[in-house]
């Protein structure tokens, strides 16, 4: 049988256990103490390098997380049972500072296997699988009925109208100053019981709910395009006004 030769252009592809007709030319069956990269080709694999012993202390029934954030800040957490440890990738020991009964959280008669840790950008979660979750007795003040009425377009001579807890009110404009679209409106609501009106910038007003809940909604005579309405959520922080009400929660 005459030998056949060919070009290979790298041998990237690292190993496949599919039959050779099938796979693809740069896999092989066996790579030992290779490492394949399609920026350095195939090289071999990097050794292990001993840099530090972090303790001196036992740490087979130790959990331990590392925190890869970048090249300049990497560190090892070492959680045994009602203690934490924090070192860096060079195995210097680093400052824990732990509030009022907070290592309470981490007694645990097996670390290893009982809790779980997850770093998110500069933050890192301690969960103790052991723990029964549940609700503080505290709560929060209830929620504030409140929305803001705003004027975002001044279009002369059409309807704006908005709609509180099913009475509309309404206002045709004069002009196209937003200011003056507001105020008319506003006027038009009057005073009524058990809501407080409150103008806000030039163009918008806040609406706020003594008790219950508030149902706000609102037109206009431009294709409901000259106005919006900030209640519970928007859509982008664009659409947020430019002034607000102290304290308001807003789900974008």
């Amino acid at each position: 049988m005459p030998l056949i030769s060919r070009n290979i252009s790298n041998l990237i592809g690292g190993i496949s256990q599919q039959p050779e007709i099938l796979r693809l030319e740069n896999q092989a069956t066996t790579q030992e103490n290779g490492f394949s990269g399609v920026v350095e080709g195939l090289k071999k694999r990097p050794p292990t390098n001993y840099v530090a012993k972090i303790t001196g202390s036992s740490l087979s029934n130790a959990y331990i997380h590392t925190i890869n954030r970048d090249t300049s800040e990497r560190y090892i957490v070492v959680i045994t049972n009602g203690a934490i440890a924090v070192y860096d990738i060079n195995g210097t020991a680093k400052t824990v500072v732990a509030q009022t009964n907070a290592t309470n959280y981490l007694a645990s008669s097996s670390p290893r296997t009982e809790f779980k840790c997850l770093t998110v950008n500069d933050y890192t979660y301690i969960i103790n699988t052991n723990k029964t979750v549940a609700m503080d007795s505290a709560t929060s003040t209830g929620k504030v009925e409140q929305a803001i009425y705003q004027v975002t377009q001044g279009v002369n001579a059409i309807d704006y109208s908005v709609t509180i807890d099913s009475t509309t009110y309404s206002f045709t404009s004069t002009n196209s100053n937003t200011e003056d679209i507001r105020d008319g409106l506003f006027s038009a609501i009057g005073t009524v019981s058990g809501y407080t009106f409150t103008k806000i910038g030039n163009s918008s007003f806040k609406v706020v709910k003594a008790s219950g809940t508030l149902s706000v909604s609102a037109s206009d005579g431009y294709g409901d395009g000259a106005h919006q309405i900030i209640y519970d959520s928007a859509q982008n922080f664009s659409d947020l006004p430019a002034e607000g009400i102290d304290g308001q929660v807003v789900e974008i």
